[in-house]
């Protein structure tokens, strides 16, 4: 594992002020590393880290941001258990005569920050190895790096560039990544074919000016569909959190916990909707204005620009010395 022991926890999450033994913690750090942190950097890597005597500056470097994941989440998995005692005769609550019982309101809120915490650390310990892929090279070639790299929208950070309301949740990304998935599939891959998109996706040319500018309008275009398509479908605030079921008791005192009205969701979801519009017009706008021989030539030959409608509007321009309608 990361995390080797209980110094190591308390290092990690600071504050613990009584004694714990590793005992207690150590399922719940085997919980959080693997259902989050192998899941997302593949069991041949998690193993090299977790194995390395001496890391180098890059590996030590990401073992603090994956080390912090791994405590917070497992305090957020251990949480209502390590306030519960289990025996032969069941299961109960510590003693109020002798602990001061967790009042459900501050439960809630430590399990949603520390599950924040975590999700923060995780996206910056991949956000850390996107920017650094070529240093790490059982990453490099694994399949997990593959299928984080396989869309547009790659991670909470990217999606955060097209659509700021994300605030670079993990979580709130991982809920979307299945409908972005979807749009390019569906809607993006009819309009380009798999070979461009493959080709936008790669790093060829990834310094020229027409190709940053399209992928650009892609991505904006794939972030407000995605949510549009979404919206209905996620549990979220009235600051685009996305909540937790624990949540709700924190709603109890606190009003402006409250999940989005079905009303504001419609509004939100016709907004991203009319963007995703625009942004997908935008898109073939600029290729029917940029496509040639020697911009995006492969495009350009493909089936797919000659099915574009090359004239971008249906409406003659008004010319004052031309007093008459063009039918």
């Amino acid at each position: 594992m990361l995390i080797k022991n209980e110094v190591e926890l308390k290092n990690v999450l600071g504050g613990v002020q009584q004694s714990i033994s590793w005992s207690t913690i150590e399922p719940f750090v085997k919980q959080a590393e693997l259902k989050f942190i192998v899941d997302e950097i593949g069991r041949e890597f998690y193993d090299q880290l977790s194995t390395t005597p001496t890391p180098n500056a890059k590996e030590a470097q990401l073992l603090e941001y994956l080390t912090i994941a791994s405590g917070y989440y497992a305090l957020g998995i251990g949480l209502p258990q390590l306030i519960a005692t289990f025996g032969d005769m069941g299961v109960s609550f510590v003693d109020k005569a002798q602990v001061t019982p967790l009042t459900k309101w501050a439960y809630s809120e430590i399990l949603s920050s520390s599950i924040k915490a975590a999700d923060d650390a995780m996206e910056s310990a991949m956000a850390f190895l996107d920017n650094n892929s070529e240093d790490f090279s059982t990453w490099n070639g694994s399949p997990e790096r593959a299928h984080a790299k396989s869309l547009f929208l790659s991670s909470a950070s990217d999606l955060t560039l097209f659509f700021p309301p994300v605030k670079e949740s993990r979580r709130l990304y991982k809920r979307i990544r299945g409908y972005i998935s979807k749009v390019e599939e569906y809607q993006l891959k009819p309009l380009l074919g798999k070979d461009f998109m493959d080709y936008l996706k790669s790093s060829t040319d990834s310094e020229k000016q027409e190709k940053l500018e399209l992928l650009s309008i892609i991505k904006h275009y794939l972030a407000n569909k995605s949510f549009a398509e979404a919206i209905p479908f996620l549990n979220l605030s009235d600051d685009f959190k996305l909540m937790m079921s624990s949540d709700s008791v924190i709603a109890e005192s606190f009003i402006n916990t409250a999940g989005l009205d079905q009303t504001r969701r419609e509004e939100l979801r016709l907004s991203c909707e009319e963007a995703a519009q625009n942004y997908l017009k935008k898109t073939k706008d600029f290729l029917i204005d940029n496509a040639s021989n020697t911009v995006f030539p492969t495009f350009y030959a493909s089936a797919f620009y000659a099915i574009l409608p090359k004239t971008k509007s249906s409406f003659t321009k008004n010319d004052p010395s031309k007093p008459y309608v063009i039918f």
